[in-house]
């Protein structure tokens, strides 16, 4: 949970139940990790050129920074929601009220970027325990364990194959 002030006025931001609850703050969130992740890969293959490596990080990046004002809106938003949402003070009853606030944030904050403020809601969310609540750890490890059966399954069942065929 965090304070800032905005107007002379206290909002607590905070990636709780309210936040967890909106889509599209989970949505532009996950969107950032998985492309990262993603392009990471691409790179990493052995099978690309260097050109075709360059390309796909120039279009991850423009992706990214193009996405990064939206995403920052959307992240401050959800934040808000908890305290300040339809069950808190009801003062953020939308996106573009949250937007407002925004932008007087940064005008009281000169020199403060929409990436400083997504990289910053992206902290609380982890200070918060955001990703816990979805379940999102979970989900990994179960995946990861999943994958880990499907990768011994075909060992398992060459090693039979074998030893029936001595």
């Amino acid at each position: 949970m965090k304070r800032i002030t905005i107007d002379r006025k206290e909002y607590t931001i905070e990636f709780s139940i309210e936040a967890t609850l909106y889509n599209e703050c989970t949505e532009k969130v996950m969107d950032l990790m998985v492309s990262a992740g993603v392009t990471e890969a691409e790179v990493n293959d052995e099978n690309l050129s260097a050109k075709e490596k360059t390309s796909i990080m120039a279009d991850a990046f423009t992706k990214n920074v193009s996405d990064v004002p939206q995403k920052a809106l959307t992240l401050f938003y959800a934040g808000l929601m908890e305290h300040h949402g339809e069950f808190g003070d009801r003062t953020v009853l939308s996106i573009h009220e949250a937007k407002r606030l925004l932008v007087a944030y940064m005008k009281e904050n000169e020199g403060l970027t929409l990436y400083d403020i997504m990289n910053e809601m992206i902290g609380e969310m982890s200070k918060d325990h955001f990703f816990e609540k979805i379940g999102v750890d979970k989900m990994v490890k179960n995946a990861s364990e999943t994958a880990e059966k499907e990768i011994k399954k075909p060992q398992d069942h060459k090693r039979k194959s074998k030893v029936g065929n001595n």
